[in-house]
């Protein structure tokens, strides 16, 4: 299993995977020029292993150059709000 979670707006969104194998961390190349100093994620993509027949890998880029590959099997979106602060006026869209 392997969770990933990030801030959306005034929600936390927390991917929970059912892997097929251990997720892939890769590092940066040399000369990235993005920022190293506050990651956020810039892309992202789900594809089929195995020619349509086996499992997922969804794969990551961070602003880092950090790269991520989490096979997997089955996948739980879980959204949750973020608490206002006491006193502020909640936004409505």
């Amino acid at each position: 299993m392997a969770i990933v979670s990030v801030t959306l707006d005034r929600e936390i969104v927390s991917l929970i995977y059912s892997l097929s194998d251990r997720v892939l961390t890769t590092t940066a190349p040399e000369g990235w020029r993005s920022s190293k100093l506050q990651e956020h994620w810039l892309y992202d993509e789900v594809d089929w292993l195995d020619n349509h027949r086996g499992p997922f890998v969804h794969r990551i880029l961070l602003s880092t150059g950090v790269a991520l590959e989490a096979p997997f099997v089955s996948v739980i979106v879980h959204r949750f709000a973020l608490p206002t602060a006491k006193g502020a006026t909640k936004r409505t869209a």
